[in-house]
């Protein structure tokens, strides 16, 4: 028999209390019993009915986490401005929890890689098509 993976709201502010607290998701959630395979099925289907505009056990146990994990990143943002000693913890803290947002998944960082890629091929090719040539247009040769 499948195992009823629907949220309850005792479920929803469970996680969303811990998630507000420590941020992983997915932490907060085997910790209330749910595996990671089921979690995914859960945020996937709540990420669906949110989108959709459905009013859903999924949907509110989605964006009640998401917006408890998003309150929590906007905590740790003001840290990391208050206390910039302390930017490595923040950063991975952030990156491993939120990779969507802030780590290598994120669309900003994506652009930003494709960008520098650029960049270094253009430097590349400047310098190749610059051999051999000396400040005056004279050839080494």
């Amino acid at each position: 028999m499948a195992k009823d993976i629907t949220p309850t709201p005792a479920m929803i502010k469970a996680i969303a209390t811990e998630t507000r607290k420590h941020l992983a998701i997915g932490v907060c959630a085997q910790a209330q019993g749910i595996t990671p395979y089921h979690l995914a099925k859960i945020m996937k289907q709540g990420a669906e009915d949110a989108n959709d505009l459905q009013d859903t056990p999924f949907s509110k146990f989605y964006i009640t986490v998401r917006v408890a994990q998003a309150e929590k990143a906007k905590e740790l943002l003001q840290d990391l401005e208050d206390e910039p000693k302390k930017w490595q913890a923040i950063s991975w803290k952030l990156q491993a929890c939120m990779r969507e947002e802030f780590g290598t998944e994120a669309k900003e960082y994506k652009e930003l890689l494709e960008a520098s890629k650029k960049l270094m091929e253009d430097v590349v090719k400047h310098k190749q098509s610059t051999q051999g040539v000396l400040k005056n247009g004279e050839s080494k040769e």
